[in-house]
């Protein structure tokens, strides 16, 4: 092998693991950092950071170097040990406190294999110089870029279309090192005149490369687990897929048939999500301001993958159609498979209730693309301060959402926040509860926001929702009315009595009055950034 084929078959599997690497480290950190702008910002800072001091490190290296060659092949080498250790270690450290120095540690992790990267292309330029004639530096600097740039391209469309749901992060990590290795070795071949047996050599690499990635599951849950704490002690994760859109990760023992005895949870990216024995006070309160509706016969159920909320709703028998929209089909089975438990109503699963429909897709598309009309329309999303899941409670998703409503239809949606109980997360809740209902107000005649403190000391097990209301029509029941309400759910809630119910209607509370707080838009994303207006008056007025 010639030393420029050599030099670019080992630049396009450095610009195929590179790639494949920056997009597991922005999944990673969507997890431990806790929002894609931020994983975006410590990635995207560190790898520029990185390429750039590669780019002058290696730059002045290879031109002292007795060997380019020698110095090319070790740094294919490191980077293929650094694409091997670098995500364990960013899981380890999402376990790291206070968040600032995870942050760090995480932007100094990614920073040694971009300070790699960046130096390959320079030391191959070294490495190609005698091979290039007078007066073509620049056409062989276009191969040279072009190899690392092409070697990108597929590593970028190989991650979601096949590394991630055939194998997982850290095995797709290990297999980028693989081909790192057998880019090195073609390099090595190049460079030594060493023609017979490279191919078979690489070949052999690359064979145990796969090798290794197909029966590395057991270590990928083990190393997933340090990523997030779990919220539920004493539950091992039994099941971890990385889908397309988010980490799936089920805790508890799977080998036992479900029941409400077996605890088990559910975690989307890292965010508890649903828990088997499900907590009744967090799926009946959605139906403190659902009861409202006179006639909710087509429902909407954007999200809610795990379904518990479907399967409080579907007791209600004035519903005669419920379509569930939701982007990722993944969750869907492993909820049915794993959490079915708490997923019967009326002796059978709700999937199996003829007034029940499930469309994948993207939900804001559907309500753009769709014509039909709703009674009720219900957002279950990832909480807010997740980039993406932001565009969901924004005032242009709240308009269209209102557009596909009936007259006096009602629009009902989680507000989000995780970690209300560390230090500061009252403060931070009660800021996007007042972000979202101000942005709701702009939109809907009536908005309500349910106190995030509706416990009583029975209660205190519960888990907290919080829900905002919004409809064209008051919010509201006299107790008379939700006394017949309650009554004709069948069969019976566990923890929505009447009286609590009096307590939670008469805890709503009606954001017109938050003068100052901003509109989260999809240009700025204000519930993002919440508690940086939490001085202002209406957080003392918040629920």
């Amino acid at each position: 092998m010639r030393p420029l084929p050599a030099a670019l078959a080992a630049l396009v599997a450095t610009g195929f693991t590179f790639m494949v690497l920056e997009v597991l480290f922005l999944r990673e950190l969507q997890i431990t950092l806790g929002g894609t702008l931020y994983a975006s910002s410590a990635m995207l800072a560190s790898v520029m950071l990185g390429l750039f001091l590669g780019s002058q490190l290696f730059g002045r290296l290879s031109r002292r170097a007795k060997d380019p060659a020698a110095l090319f092949l070790r740094l294919e080498l490191a980077l293929a040990v650094s694409a091997a250790l670098t995500l364990p270690l960013l899981r380890a450290l999402g376990t790291v406190e206070p968040w600032p120095l995870r942050f760090a540690l995480s932007f100094a992790a990614i920073l040694a294999p971009s300070v790699l990267a960046g130096g390959e292309i320079p030391v191959a330029l070294q490495f190609l110089e005698p091979s290039i004639p007078r007066g073509q530096t620049g056409f062989y600097g276009g191969l040279v870029y072009g190899a690392d740039t092409l070697g990108g391209l597929v590593g970028a469309l190989a991650v979601p279309f096949v590394l991630l749901p055939g194998l997982g992060a850290l095995r797709s990590a290990w297999l980028a090192a693989g081909i790192e290795c057998a880019g090195a070795l073609c390099l090595w071949a190049g460079a030594r005149g060493r023609r017979p047996g490279s191919a078979a050599a690489s070949a052999a690499i690359l064979f145990a490369a796969f090798a290794l990635a197909g029966k590395g599951a057991a270590l990928d849950l083990r190393t997933a687990e340090w990523a997030v704490a779990s919220n539920v002690p004493g539950l091992r994760l039994g099941l971890l897929h990385d889908s397309p859109y988010q980490r799936i990760e089920l805790l508890g023992d799977l080998s036992r048939a479900a029941s409400d005895e077996d605890p088990k949870v559910l975690r989307l990216d890292g965010v508890v999500q649903a828990a088997v024995p499900f907590h009744a006070a967090y799926r009946e309160s959605l139906l403190v301001g659902y009861l409202s509706h006179p006639s909710p016969e087509r429902v909407l159920v954007i999200g809610c993958g795990d379904g518990d909320q479907i399967a409080i709703l579907l007791r209600d028998p004035r519903i005669r159609r419920l379509l569930q929209v939701e982007l990722d089909g993944a969750v869907v089975r492993a909820a049915r498979k794993h959490l079915s438990a708490a997923a019967a109503v009326g002796g059978i699963h709700y999937w199996e209730d003829a007034r029940f429909e499930l469309r994948l897709g993207d939900g804001r598309q559907f309500l753009r693309d769709t014509g039909e009309r709703f009674d009720v329309i219900v957002a279950d999303l990832p909480h807010a301060a997740h980039e993406g899941a932001a565009a969901f409670y924004s005032v242009e998703f709240l308009r269209l959402a209102r557009e596909r409503l009936r007259p006096g239809g009602l629009f009902i949606t989680h507000v989000y926040r995780p970690d209300e109980d560390a230090p500061g997360g009252r403060r931070r809740l009660l800021a996007a509860l007042a972000v979202a209902g101000r942005t709701a107000v702009e939109e809907f005649p009536e908005v309500r926001l349910s106190s995030p403190w509706l416990r009583t000391p029975a209660d205190a097990q519960a888990w907290p929702a919080h829900w905002l209301f919004a409809s064209d029509r008051p919010i509201g029941l006299t107790l008379s009315a939700a006394r017949a309400r309650l009554g004709e759910l069948r069969p019976a809630l566990r923890w929505l009595t009447l009286e609590r119910y009096a307590i939670a209607a008469a805890s709503l509370v009606d954001p017109k009055g938050y003068v100052g707080w901003p509109v989260s838009t999809d240009d700025r994303p204000a519930i993002l950034f919440a508690d940086r207006w939490s001085s202002l008056e209406p957080a003392r007025s918040a629920p």
